[in-house]
Protein backbone atom coordinates (compact mmCIF):
# COMPACT_ATOMS: atom_id res chain seq x y z
CA UNK A 1 0.00 0.00 0.00
CA UNK A 2 2.82 2.46 0.84
CA UNK A 3 5.00 1.85 -2.13
CA UNK A 4 2.27 1.88 -4.23
CA UNK A 5 1.34 5.84 -2.87
CA UNK A 6 5.26 6.44 -3.59
CA UNK A 7 4.28 5.29 -7.51
CA UNK A 8 1.57 7.04 -7.98
CA UNK A 9 3.25 10.15 -6.90
CA UNK A 10 6.81 9.73 -8.62
CA UNK A 11 8.10 10.55 -5.08
CA UNK A 12 11.46 9.48 -3.90
CA UNK A 13 11.38 6.70 -1.02
CA UNK A 14 13.84 8.24 1.03
CA UNK A 15 11.49 10.62 2.04
CA UNK A 16 8.88 8.96 4.28
CA UNK A 17 5.08 10.12 4.61
CA UNK A 18 4.24 11.39 8.02
CA UNK A 19 1.48 9.69 10.25
CA UNK A 20 -1.75 11.24 10.80
CA UNK A 21 -3.81 10.11 14.10
CA UNK A 22 -6.76 11.25 15.82
CA UNK A 23 -5.07 12.06 19.01
CA UNK A 24 -2.08 12.34 20.99
CA UNK A 25 -2.79 9.15 22.42
CA UNK A 26 -2.61 7.19 19.70
CA UNK A 27 1.18 7.79 18.88
CA UNK A 28 2.30 5.46 21.57
CA UNK A 29 2.45 2.18 19.12
CA UNK A 30 4.48 4.06 16.56
CA UNK A 31 7.17 5.61 18.87
CA UNK A 32 10.09 4.15 21.49
CA UNK A 33 9.35 7.19 23.82
CA UNK A 34 7.89 10.72 24.13
CA UNK A 35 10.30 13.33 25.99
CA UNK A 36 8.35 16.31 28.18
CA UNK A 37 8.82 18.38 25.20
CA UNK A 38 7.36 16.96 22.61
CA UNK A 39 4.27 16.55 25.14
CA UNK A 40 4.51 19.84 25.74
CA UNK A 41 4.16 20.81 21.82
CA UNK A 42 1.46 18.16 21.20
CA UNK A 43 -0.83 19.58 23.94
CA UNK A 44 0.00 23.20 22.59
CA UNK A 45 -0.50 22.32 19.01
CA UNK A 46 -1.88 19.49 18.23
CA UNK A 47 -4.54 19.55 16.36
CA UNK A 48 -2.84 21.55 14.08
CA UNK A 49 -0.30 22.34 11.78
CA UNK A 50 2.92 21.26 13.62
CA UNK A 51 4.60 17.35 12.76
CA UNK A 52 7.18 16.03 15.09
CA UNK A 53 9.40 13.56 13.99
CA UNK A 54 10.27 10.92 16.98
CA UNK A 55 12.50 7.86 16.96
CA UNK A 56 10.42 5.00 15.24
CA UNK A 57 9.43 2.13 16.86
CA UNK A 58 11.10 -1.32 15.30
CA UNK A 59 7.96 -2.88 14.10
CA UNK A 60 7.38 -0.11 11.60
CA UNK A 61 8.02 -0.69 8.14
CA UNK A 62 10.82 0.69 6.55
CA UNK A 63 8.83 1.74 3.87
CA UNK A 64 7.36 4.23 6.65
CA UNK A 65 10.26 5.30 8.86
CA UNK A 66 13.08 5.58 6.40
CA UNK A 67 16.60 4.81 6.57
CA UNK A 68 16.81 7.17 10.15
CA UNK A 69 15.00 4.89 12.09
CA UNK A 70 12.36 7.95 12.40
CA UNK A 71 8.31 8.87 12.12
CA UNK A 72 6.51 12.00 11.84
CA UNK A 73 3.50 12.61 13.74
CA UNK A 74 0.54 15.08 13.37
CA UNK A 75 -2.87 15.40 14.81
CA UNK A 76 -4.72 17.32 11.89
CA UNK A 77 -7.26 20.29 12.58
CA UNK A 78 -8.79 19.76 9.50
CA UNK A 79 -12.46 18.64 9.88
CA UNK A 80 -12.96 16.09 7.82
CA UNK A 81 -9.88 14.37 8.40
CA UNK A 82 -10.30 14.34 11.57
CA UNK A 83 -13.76 12.22 11.26
CA UNK A 84 -12.04 9.64 8.82
CA UNK A 85 -9.50 9.26 12.07
CA UNK A 86 -12.01 9.22 14.72
CA UNK A 87 -14.18 6.64 12.65
CA UNK A 88 -11.53 4.46 11.14
CA UNK A 89 -9.53 4.99 14.87
CA UNK A 90 -6.78 3.54 12.75
CA UNK A 91 -3.76 5.80 11.99
CA UNK A 92 -3.71 7.24 8.17
CA UNK A 93 -0.17 8.20 5.78
CA UNK A 94 -0.62 11.87 4.79
CA UNK A 95 1.31 13.49 1.64
CA UNK A 96 -0.35 15.79 -0.48
CA UNK A 97 -2.54 15.08 -3.48
CA UNK A 98 0.13 15.79 -5.98
CA UNK A 99 2.77 13.71 -8.27
CA UNK A 100 5.75 14.78 -6.50
CA UNK A 101 7.40 18.52 -7.81
CA UNK A 102 3.76 19.75 -8.49
CA UNK A 103 1.18 22.44 -6.37
CA UNK A 104 -0.98 20.17 -4.80
CA UNK A 105 -4.39 19.97 -5.39
CA UNK A 106 -7.22 22.20 -3.54
CA UNK A 107 -10.29 20.15 -4.64
CA UNK A 108 -11.57 16.80 -5.77
CA UNK A 109 -11.56 17.84 -9.47
CA UNK A 110 -7.30 18.67 -9.18
CA UNK A 111 -7.34 15.12 -7.78
CA UNK A 112 -8.88 13.67 -10.52
CA UNK A 113 -7.16 15.49 -13.30
CA UNK A 114 -3.94 13.94 -11.53
CA UNK A 115 -4.61 10.78 -11.03
CA UNK A 116 -7.42 10.11 -12.95
CA UNK A 117 -7.90 5.65 -13.55
CA UNK A 118 -4.75 5.84 -11.31
CA UNK A 119 -7.15 5.86 -7.61
CA UNK A 120 -9.91 3.60 -5.94
CA UNK A 121 -11.57 6.73 -4.99
CA UNK A 122 -11.61 10.03 -3.98
CA UNK A 123 -13.43 11.72 -1.13
CA UNK A 124 -14.84 15.15 -2.34
CA UNK A 125 -14.64 17.16 1.07
CA UNK A 126 -14.64 20.63 -0.59
CA UNK A 127 -12.35 23.27 -1.45
CA UNK A 128 -8.91 22.33 0.43
CA UNK A 129 -7.19 25.44 2.55
CA UNK A 130 -4.26 26.92 0.70
CA UNK A 131 -1.77 24.58 0.87
CA UNK A 132 0.54 25.95 3.55
CA UNK A 133 3.20 22.94 4.69
CA UNK A 134 2.80 21.92 8.28
CA UNK A 135 5.91 22.91 10.14
CA UNK A 136 8.39 19.72 11.09
CA UNK A 137 9.95 19.87 14.76
CA UNK A 138 12.72 17.07 14.92
CA UNK A 139 11.92 16.13 18.62
CA UNK A 140 13.90 12.90 18.57
CA UNK A 141 17.53 13.99 20.16
CA UNK A 142 18.34 16.29 23.37
CA UNK A 143 17.26 19.75 21.82
CA UNK A 144 14.88 19.57 19.15
CA UNK A 145 15.48 20.68 15.50
CA UNK A 146 13.29 23.05 13.70
CA UNK A 147 13.06 21.07 10.16
CA UNK A 148 10.84 22.63 7.66
CA UNK A 149 9.59 25.97 7.76
CA UNK A 150 5.51 25.81 7.49
CA UNK A 151 2.12 27.70 9.00
CA UNK A 152 3.70 27.30 12.59
CA UNK A 153 6.46 30.42 12.82
CA UNK A 154 9.98 28.85 14.45
CA UNK A 155 9.29 31.93 16.89
CA UNK A 156 5.58 31.05 18.05
CA UNK A 157 7.43 27.53 19.18
CA UNK A 158 10.44 29.21 19.86
CA UNK A 159 8.19 31.25 22.62
CA UNK A 160 6.79 27.65 23.85
CA UNK A 161 10.10 25.90 23.74
CA UNK A 162 13.25 28.44 24.06
CA UNK A 163 15.72 28.77 21.18
CA UNK A 164 15.82 25.86 18.74
CA UNK A 165 18.60 24.72 16.33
Amino acid sequence: MIEGIYRLKKRDSQRPFLVLVAGQEHIHPFVTSISKEAEILMNRFWPGPLTLVFDASPFLPESLIGKKGKVAMRVSSDPVCRVLLEKYQKPFISTSANPSGMEPARSAAEVLEFFSGKIDLILDGGMRMTGIPSTILDISGETPRFLRKGSIRKETIESVMGELK
